[in-house]
């Protein structure tokens, strides 16, 4: 077997931020390929996020019912949020799952992080699992009020919804899929 050849990276010869919101922004990028050739990428600025996979119980899950404007719809998903501040994911991981759902985990682990859509954009999403819950009462902002639903579910129903496509929401996905990938034994391990 042949060694993995090691891949050469384009030069980024400018970076021009063309408009921001002091959250998100969009910046336009000159590279240069190792051969010399010039190209433009355009990025989406973004600070990343947390989603959490929150446990009731071993068979019971906390999962939302979001209004989506971009999608025009509500939508399934587990507890998520943005990090703000430059904050340490696990700090934001734990500050939404008290915000979004009233809860607060005695144990939270790190299961999993990837980027969203690396084509274009430079969030990245870290997946957390939370355990042992005690409830200290939701923190919803005004908006958060009216788009936001919590909802106990059972695991199963959850991977029903996601096999019958009624759940769209890819963080949400992803963490059902993984988690339901593995063994009793590895999920013993990650507790």
């Amino acid at each position: 077997m042949k060694p993995e050849k090691k891949l050469k990276l384009p030069e980024e010869i400018s970076r021009k931020k063309v408009w921001s919101n002091g959250l998100f922004g969009l910046e336009e990028c000159v590279l240069r390929t190792p051969t010399g050739e010039k190209y433009n990428r355009s990025i989406i600025t973004h600070p990343g996020a947390v989603a959490i996979l929150a446990f009731v119980n071993p068979d019971e899950i906390l999962i939302l019912k979001q209004y989506r404007h971009a999608v025009r719809q509500y939508i399934w998903e587990i507890p998520a949020g943005l990090i703000e501040n430059k904050e340490k994911p696990l700090a934001t991981a734990k500050r939404e799952l008290i915000e979004e759902t009233g809860y607060k985990a005695r144990k939270i682990k790190l299961f999993s992080k990837w980027f969203s859509a690396p084509g274009f954009a430079e969030e990245q999403l870290y997946l957390y699992l939370a355990w042992e819950l005690v409830e200290v009462g939701q923190n919803l902002d005004p908006t958060e009020k009216f788009e936001l639903h919590m909802i106990p579910m059972k695991l199963e129903k959850a991977y029903k919804l996601a096999d019958k496509g009624e759940i769209i929401d890819s963080k949400t996905l992803i963490a059902l899929y993984k988690y339901r990938s593995l063994s009793d034994n590895e999920i013993n391990l990650l507790k």
